[in-house]
């Protein structure tokens, strides 16, 4: 077994680019982590390793043991060693333990990396880990990327690599043995009320039952599945690098699974939020209409909407009131009218225009309303009628959805932008009017 781990960790370290000049390791004091840092000081050297300890204050005099047996450990056999003290129940306010845990620890051990010049934190995740992640997933719905634990990834410039990842448990265990090395056990990973516990103890035991080798089987779809979503990846990567705009024509000549990537990728570049199923198949939906104007709202007040034969992610506070189907309606004053919700104000006096304003101008009648465009709004000329909603096509975008229109005894007189109607032509007691609107970025 000791030959078959080491064959399989350093096949690893080899396959997926692992190697450093020094590496941080994440050391709990557990089997895997045990085997981790007896592996890599085995193969490598101990100046090539630093083991870091993080007690998240969870456990209490557990924790404060598993810390002792760390240090003892590192001590005897000459192995660099530091323990950081993060208070993750502190910090989480009692909500989200595990993440938090996560984000603390990562956040220790890279800046350990930093300390030490390591170019790499090993971390002990193993084949049993990658399937209770991939099953986890799968449950709680995923694409390819979901498929597991990656070998590689990397954070803030510093690789996190994870060698004994096509290792099972049984093998570090028989490694442990083999050693005569000692190890702690987190009690915590007794309690089934959390899910990945619950996995761990119960679903995959029965799927070793039910298939010899289920362990092996599901590491080796996990790596297919890797290979697979690197490559459609790197294809969706460079579809963006080659087009500085996604012309709905090109997206409509792409691979769904290209496609799908686009436009997660391209809604990332305006949100930290993620897409769900639904709001990838929704955007497919709006490529597929192809029309300009149309548009959806996604989550953390994006808006995907066509315009110049381009589908657009746009995030700003100006597309708010798309989701709110509210009117409004103002009628004039002697102080003007100011809307700062869409990013407008009509005034008597003309304004100092800033580089962020446009300013229209026109003379209209006195009893005159600015409200929000509707359905089936025109204007009419001596000569034709004009939809607004045709009008709008020669509008900025970024005041498409937002720039009102003027109304006198209920007919639209003035889209800003454009002449009035002629319906006001022989309109006596006319004023000047000034509508100014802010410029979205």
């Amino acid at each position: 077994m000791i030959e078959s781990l080491n064959k399989k960790a350093m096949n690893t370290i080899s396959l997926y680019g692992m190697e450093a000049n020094k590496y941080i390791v994440g050391f709990s004091g557990g089997s895997d982590s045990m085997t981790l840092l007896h592996f890599l000081v085995e193969n490598y050297s101990k100046e090539s390793v630093v083991a870091i300890h993080v007690n998240h204050m969870i456990r209490g005099e557990e924790a404060d043991r598993d810390e002792n047996f760390c240090k003892d450990f590192c001590e005897k056999k000459g192995i660099t060693y530091e323990s950081v003290h993060v208070d993750v129940p502190s910090v989480s306010g009692g909500v989200a333990l595990e993440e938090t845990a996560r984000n603390l620890r990562y956040k220790a051990l890279e800046e350990k990396a930093v300390k030490y010049g390591a170019q790499a934190i090993a971390l002990a995740h193993n084949a049993n880990d990658n399937a209770e992640t991939l099953l986890f997933n799968l449950v709680r719905g995923c694409g390819l990327s979901g498929m597991g634990i990656p070998p590689v990834r990397f954070s803030n410039g510093i690789k996190i690599v994870r060698p004994l990842i096509t290792c099972n448990k049984d093998e570090i265990l028989e490694y442990i043995k083999e050693n005569d090395l000692s190890y702690v056990t987190d009690s915590t990973n007794d309690d089934t009320d959390y899910t990945r516990n619950y996995i761990r103890k119960n679903i995959l035991p029965l799927l070793c039952e039910v298939k010899d080798g289920a362990i092996k089987n599901i590491t080796e779809f996990s790596n297919r599945t890797r290979f697979d979503e690197e490559f459609i990846d790197e294809y969706a990567k460079q579809f963006i690098i080659d087009n500085d705009s996604l012309d709905i024509k090109k997206l409509k000549g792409l691979h769904k699974s290209v496609l799908t990537r686009v436009i997660m990728k391209k809604y990332s570049e305006v949100s930290t939020e993620s897409m769900s199923s639904q709001n990838i198949i929704d955007v497919i939906g709006l490529i597929e209409t192809g029309l300009t104007g149309n548009y959806i709202c996604l989550p953390d007040n994006v808006v995907a909407i066509i315009y110049d034969g381009n589908l657009n992610f746009i995030s700003s506070s100006y597309h708010e009131f798309i989701t709110n189907k509210e009117g409004f309606s103002y009628s004039m004053s002697e102080n003007g009218i100011v809307d700062d919700r869409h990013g407008f104000c009509v005034l008597l006096n003309k304004p100092e225009v800033k580089s962020n304003e446009r300013l229209y101008s026109a003379y209209l009648p006195k009893d005159f309303t600015v409200r929000n465009k509707k359905v089936g709004d025109s204007i009419d000329y001596t000569t034709l009628t004009k939809r607004i909603k045709k009008l709008t096509n020669e509008v900025a975008f970024d005041a498409r959805q937002r720039r009102p229109v003027f109304e006198y005894q209920n007919q639209v007189i003035w889209y800003p932008g454009f002449a009035p109607s002629d319906f006001i032509k022989n309109t006596n007691d006319k004023i000047q009017v000034f509508y100014l609107e802010k410029i979205e970025v």
